[in-house]
């Protein structure tokens, strides 16, 4: 697993930071986490079809960079190849496939961030071959619902919701989850999962249960980009001042760090920007956050587009009464018209217990 091992905290004075949570391992419910993830590379060649040029203005600098630029037949057809290895996925899993989920399924370097138990690709194996055998386990189904799904040339990155059915030592279960998706094309062509974050959502909350493509977005390099390592020390320098509005509770200051099609995926908070911003303005009305620490796994640089993946801890103290939450995350960071770097998508799943 790729590691950059940043250690983010922020906290008010006197306040202490938080330690980061030990993985603990389940086997329970390993199929949950079976369906999930995508690496790296930049879309170059769009071919675009002007019939579906997008008319929406992109002058201004919060404007997403996707609201401007039209998608391709490459990115439409990527995006197909995606949903049929989702198929795929989940025939191997029923069919009780380990040698093709292994080999060709996942890749060498996969690793997944989940609320049972965080694995690379020989850990998830021995995980699944022993709910297969001593478990007596499987999975009956699985619907899938794509939110975003972000397509850069050999790598794809897909967020979304899921339902599963199963058993698992003679007791059937029933699992609803969010998902990150990072796929990865091969030299030989194939598509595996690379990277997986994914967790519990509420029960409440449905899903479609479509397996269509789901929104397919492009990206494309603008203009002379900075080095990975220069862009890299931006988006820290950007996540600490994000950090810093949340912990001085300046909810208008947080605002200002979201793309103007902001979404944030969380149990309990699927919302807009404006959603978000409400949310933190009741949160700071009747209390704060004390202090947040992240350990960031990975970091995935495409240009002016970056995906952040980790773990995060946040001490909050509302009407008196302190509590620690904790999460799994991904993180998509844009750059505007404007240089500056916004978040454009937020996911949060509970890690491991």
């Amino acid at each position: 697993m790729k590691t950059c091992k940043t250690n983010l905290t922020s906290c008010k004075t006197g306040a202490i930071p938080i330690t980061r949570i030990l993985p603990l391992f389940s086997i329970i419910m390993a199929t949950m986490l079976l369906i999930l993830t995508g690496c790296e590379g930049l879309e170059s060649d769009l071919n675009v079809d002007s019939s579906k040029v997008s008319t929406e203005n992109s002058s201004n600098p919060m404007t997403n960079l996707e609201e401007s630029r039209p998608v391709s037949e490459k990115c439409l057809t990527i995006g197909q190849e995606i949903t049929d290895r989702n198929n795929v996925y989940e025939a191997a899993f029923i069919a009780k496939d380990v040698d093709l989920m292994y080999n060709y399924l996942w890749t060498p370097t996969y690793f997944q961030l989940g609320h049972y138990y965080d694995a690379d690709r020989d850990k998830l194996l021995e995980e699944i071959t022993q709910l297969f055998t001593v478990r007596e386990g499987g999975l009956y189904s699985l619907d899938l619902e794509s939110y975003d799904r972000f397509v850069h040339d050999n790598v794809v990155y897909d967020i979304g919701a899921y339902d599963n059915t199963g058993v698992a030592s003679g007791v059937e279960f029933a699992i609803k989850g969010y998902y990150l998706m990072r796929w990865e094309k091969g030299s030989d062509g194939i598509w595996r999962v690379d990277r997986v974050v994914a967790g519990d959502r509420e029960p409440e909350v449905e899903i479609s249960r479509t397996t269509d493509s789901g929104p397919v977005l492009c990206q494309k390099k603008r203009g002379n980009l900075e080095s990975k390592d220069e862009t890299s020390k931006e988006i820290t320098k950007r996540q600490e001042a994000y950090l810093e509005a949340l912990i001085s509770s300046n909810a208008y200051n947080a605002y200002k760090f979201y793309t103007k099609d902001f979404r944030n995926v969380s149990p309990g908070l699927e919302v807009d920007r404006d959603g978000l911003d409400e949310y933190y303005r009741q949160l700071f009305a009747t209390g704060e956050i004390v202090s947040y620490n992240i350990n960031l796994y990975d970091r995935f640089v495409h240009g002016n587009v970056v995906y952040d993946m980790g773990k995060s801890e946040l001490t909050t103290v509302i009407n008196g009464v302190q509590s620690m939450i904790r999460y799994n995350y991904a993180v998509r960071w844009e750059k505007g018209h404007d240089g500056e770097w916004r978040i454009d998508r937020i996911l949060n799943t509970p890690p491991v217990n």
